[in-house]
């Protein structure tokens, strides 16, 4: 299966229907890699910046800190302390809509500034109540920095 499927994956061999193993040619999900990196939206490209966030964020050595209350049950918030002491959160809407919502967390400090890490964008401040306020469109995440 892994020989057939990595033919597929790179579709080295487009046109047959079979492959030298003889096993019929398997359905790729989102098509042959090389044409999904060439796509900044498809799948393998927004997997590639995820992954490319998560190593310069150092998130996956970071600590979990909070799941954070929201006021839209669609979006999930996670807060991390990243090694040197940043906060970090990752913001994933799991809803088929588009979320307007607070999300809070006593690790939030007041008056910090949120930068969307993709971007390099200034998002939100924190509020006095360790809240503040974003809008999500449907199935999508994000990662935001917090600096004070």
């Amino acid at each position: 299966w892994l020989h057939r499927g990595a033919y597929d994956l790179m579709d080295q061999r487009p046109d047959g229907s079979e492959q030298a193993s003889s096993l019929p040619r398997g359905d790729c999900l989102y098509g042959p890699l090389p044409a999904q990196l060439a796509d900044p939206t498809s799948f393998a490209s927004r997997l590639r910046q995820i992954l490319r966030v998560r190593k310069e964020c150092a998130i996956a050595t970071g600590t979990q800190l909070d799941v954070a209350d929201t006021s839209d049950a669609g979006l999930l918030a996670m807060v991390h302390e990243l090694d040197g002491g940043r906060l970090q959160a990752t913001l994933l809407n799991f809803s088929a809509r588009p979320v307007a919502a607070d999300v809070t967390s006593r690790f939030l400090p007041p008056g910090a500034a949120i930068r969307d890490v993709s971007g390099n964008s200034a998002v939100a401040r924190v509020d006095q109540a360790h809240a503040f306020h974003i809008t999500m469109p449907a199935h999508q995440g994000r990662s935001v920095l917090f600096e004070t």
